[in-house]
């Protein structure tokens, strides 16, 4: 089993000097060209052959190419709730000791990518058809952003939210003397960005894509071990603790608090740490689903490989989630 513990705290420990920029439609984009610019020149091929099929399939015009795929799936989500709960995953984090009664999700971001990642690979029953191939591959690029966003798989459950907050979206803070939702500040990365560029890209917006990436890629360093996960259970558990730690300050954010400098500039560095390290794991993933098969193990042996990993690590992150609310509770107690 991989290092679940040791990979979230190698996470967690780095320390860098800059902010980092947005997670609307912009940040999605720059999370795509990050892995766009860290695929190998095979599977980086394979990738911008599949979007260029799914520009014509819809018609979805808006996508030229891999890095404006990075939306697609909010793109669709809007006409199509039926997939709307594959965009997040409901850990509820319940800092006073509020009974946390949350409905369950019949599917969730963190389920919903080892499918993706199925329906881009094929198994041992089946290899995927183009349109299956297209559907998946897209979903990815999205959804490995959506993982690392920290509101996107927490929910905050007190007296005043019984229910939860909905990951910050019930939350209201005040910003510079306006009021807006906790989940909108961290998606615009303390508020840095509030819209985004048109797409397709103009060749000037399509500029400004690529040197956000190289500023997330040089302003926020990681380890090749650190690149490498592939596993949603930790992704999700590491986005759990970032939200515990950061977008929640330890439950001790209070609704209506102003956001102190303190507070901000965590904001930015953490939310720029997930950001980054988004593009370089779908970068490693995609990489690894579209080498050269001739080199795989068989598929039979990847499919029961991984199904073996989700089930081993879920285990630690079950114990995992509850220590880390704990530790929360004491702090805040503090």
């Amino acid at each position: 089993m991989r290092h679940v513990s040791m990979l979230i705290a190698a996470v967690l420990a780095l320390t860098v000097a800059t902010g980092a920029q947005a997670w609307w439609c912009t940040g999605h984009m720059t999370i795509a060209e990050i892995a766009r610019e860290n695929l190998n020149s095979g599977p980086r091929s394979t990738v911008e052959s599949i979007i260029s099929s799914l520009n014509t399939m819809g018609p979805f015009p808006k996508v030229t190419y891999m890095t404006e795929a990075g939306c697609w799936a909010d793109d669709i989500r809007s006409n199509n709730k039926a997939m709307a709960q594959w965009h997040f995953l409901n850990i509820p984090f319940a800092p006073t000791g509020y009974p946390a009664h949350l409905p369950p999700q019949v599917e969730n971001v963190e389920s919903v990518i080892p499918q993706m990642y199925d329906g881009a690979k094929g198994n041992h029953y089946s290899k995927p058809n183009n349109w299956e191939l297209v559907f998946a591959v897209a979903n990815l690029i999205h959804f490995y952003g959506d993982i690392h966003q920290p509101l996107h798989v927490t929910d905050l459950v007190t007296s005043k939210f019984p229910n939860g907050d909905k990951g910050g979206n019930l939350l209201m803070i005040n910003v510079g003397g306006n009021t807006q939702d906790l989940h909108g500040y961290w998606d615009a990365i303390c508020n840095q960005f509030v819209t985004d560029p048109n797409r397709p890209l103009s060749s000037s917006d399509r500029q400004y894509i690529e040197n956000l990436a190289q500023t997330f890629m040089t302003n926020f360093t990681f380890s090749s071990e650190q690149k490498a996960v592939w596993n949603s259970t930790v992704m999700a558990q590491e986005s759990y603790q970032y939200a515990v730690q950061y977008s929640y300050d330890n439950g001790n954010l209070q609704p209506g608090d102003t956001l102190s400098p303190t507070y901000i500039a965590n904001c930015m560095q953490a939310a720029g740490q997930r950001v980054t390290l988004a593009g370089y794991r779908l970068a490693s993933e995609l990489n690894y689903i579209f080498k050269d098969s001739s080199k795989l193990p068989e598929a039979k042996h990847i499919h029961e490989r991984i199904q073996r990993g989700y089930k081993e690590v879920r285990e630690v992150a079950k114990a995992k989630y509850a220590e880390i609310a704990l530790a929360a509770k004491a702090n805040k107690a503090l």
